[in-house]
């Protein structure tokens, strides 16, 4: 009988269980993955070169 008092989890350690479960899936989308950090450096590559493109129009325009 001991035995298989053991085997099942009391209700108090599936709260617990089910709390750290509730941390790790938060803490999922807090990570970015390599597409998502590729995708933003592509996106800020092109905006500093727009800016670039930008300022020396602007240079060339005034001189």
């Amino acid at each position: 009988m001991l035995s298989r008092q053991h085997t099942y989890a009391t209700k108090e350690e599936l709260a617990v269980l089910n709390g750290k479960v509730d941390v790790l899936l938060s803490l999922q989308h807090t990570y970015a993955i390599k597409a998502e950090l590729a995708d933003a450096v592509y996106q800020l590559t092109w905006l500093m070169a727009g800016f670039a493109v930008a300022s020396i129009g602007a240079i060339v325009r005034y001189l």
